[in-house]
């Protein structure tokens, strides 16, 4: 399919790229952990040896680089949201030309524009979501590039395989959508099998020998006598222990089992206790998430389910997606049930589904629902593109992007009053 960039196209990328200038910059202030993933970056560059690697370093280094060239901490966190939330809504646009129409190509731009959960739900809070959520687009890209095009396998599982790898090397949970993304490939009959296993195993080749390279580097540097793939093992499990009896959770205790309930914050220290009574202790699970829910399963599940239920809480929140836009929504999944096009129902659907899987494990809020809501605007924009040209459509999309406007409004001067955006 031929790229179009009309008029219309530019206005809207160039009005994209402004308003997420105008968020990170009047927000005014730099996601608390980006400290951290610059200072971890520096030691890694500037010191030899092993040092104490408890986060990711891929984007430390991306910070480090932005950094140098600007010279403010501020400036280099702000252009790296900047770059990527841009870049985001460019590849988003590319991929509803291939998956639907120029038109709906368009409204996902118009719909993105003021989305409070590509701006003002992240910029300040959490920019890893922001980059991680580009490169999975582009790694989708690749996948829609290869199932309605003749160009090689090989070219495209390369290109999939290294935005897979970049995404997941930024945030780890990106690897389990990427995968279920790759599976997709075998329900669109546009190419023969053997091309389609040839992508797979190719690209998933190269992806394992990127993750065990990554470890590998990790182990070499890294402190920790628990070091994983990505970082060190006890941050990933200290984190999910965290969540798991953080501000939103309260246990009472029954004879030998705990109950999950929501109420008011718990300290740290008191959720590793809880968390040990609930699974046993960390070092006994040897500082492995996964084998600790084994441990206890009807626990872990609670709080699966507490989670589940926060999402289903978010669903309608002005900062995820408002609830007016619900409407297009079902219009969309009618449109496209009717054109009998199963293959792209069910990319979306998988995109949507899988989405959720990694916050099931870790921290339900809205700046980490960023991936879910992709396929969301995608059959919102597709809804809208079958309103009849005229004055229901225009008036549609004028009180859409108004109402868009000031949720996103409300939310950007409060982000803005906010003595700070970490608690």
């Amino acid at each position: 399919m031929q790229q179009k960039f009309n008029t219309k196209v530019w206005l809207l990328l160039l009005a994209t790229l402004v308003i997420r200038i105008i968020t990170v910059v009047y927000i005014g202030k730099t996601p608390c952990m980006d400290y951290q993933y610059y200072s971890q970056a520096y030691r890694l560059i500037n010191f030899r040896g092993k040092i104490d690697l408890f986060i990711t370093p891929s984007y430390g280094f991306l910070l480090y680089l932005a950094q140098a060239i600007v010279k403010s901490p501020f400036w280099a966190s702000a252009i790296v949201y900047i770059l990527f939330s841009f870049g985001a809504s460019l590849l988003s646009y590319l991929l509803a030309q291939k998956l639907f129409n120029q038109k709906t190509a368009e409204l996902m731009l118009l719909l993105g524009l003021f989305m409070p959960n590509f701006t003002t739900a992240v910029a300040g809070y959490s920019h890893t979501t922001t980059v991680s959520a580009f490169f999975i687009l582009a790694a989708l890209y690749a996948i829609v590039s290869f199932v309605k095009g003749t160009g090689s396998p090989l070219k495209y599982g390369i290109l999939f395989a290294a935005f897979t790898l970049m995404s997941t090397f930024i945030r780890p949970e990106s690897l389990i959508i990427c995968f279920a993304l790759s599976l997709c490939i075998f329900f669109f009959k546009t190419r023969i099998i053997h091309k389609k296993v040839l992508f797979m195993v190719l690209s998933w080749l190269i992806i394992g020998l990127g993750l065990m390279g990554h470890g590998a580097f990790i182990k070499s540097r890294s402190t920790s006598q628990y070091p994983s793939l990505f970082s060190d093992a006890k941050y990933s499990y200290r984190t999910y222990m965290a969540t798991f009896s953080d501000a939103r959770h309260k246990y009472k205790y029954y004879e030998n089992s705990i109950v999950l309930k929501c109420d008011t914050c718990v300290e740290d220290t008191v959720a590793l206790s809880l968390s040990t009574q609930a699974f046993g202790s960390a070092e006994s699970n040897h500082y492995s998430m996964f084998r600790a829910m084994l441990k206890n399963p009807k626990v872990a599940l609670l709080n699966d389910f507490y989670n589940a239920k926060k999402m289903l809480d978010y669903f309608a929140h002005p900062l995820f997606c408002p609830f007016y836009i619900y409407l297009f929504i079902g219009i969309g999944l009618f449109a496209l049930i009717r054109q009998k096009d199963k293959q792209t129902l069910i990319l979306l659907l998988s995109f949507f589904l899988i989405s959720f899987v990694p916050i099931l494990f870790a921290r339900a809020e809205i700046r980490y629902m960023m991936n879910c809501l992709y396929p969301v605007l995608y059959l919102a924009a597709f809804g809208l593109s079958q309103l009849q040209p005229g004055k229901e459509q225009r008036i549609s999309l004028i009180l859409i992007t108004l109402f868009n406007f000031m949720f996103y409004l409300i939310y950007l001067v409060n982000n803005h009053l906010l003595a700070s955006l970490c608690g």
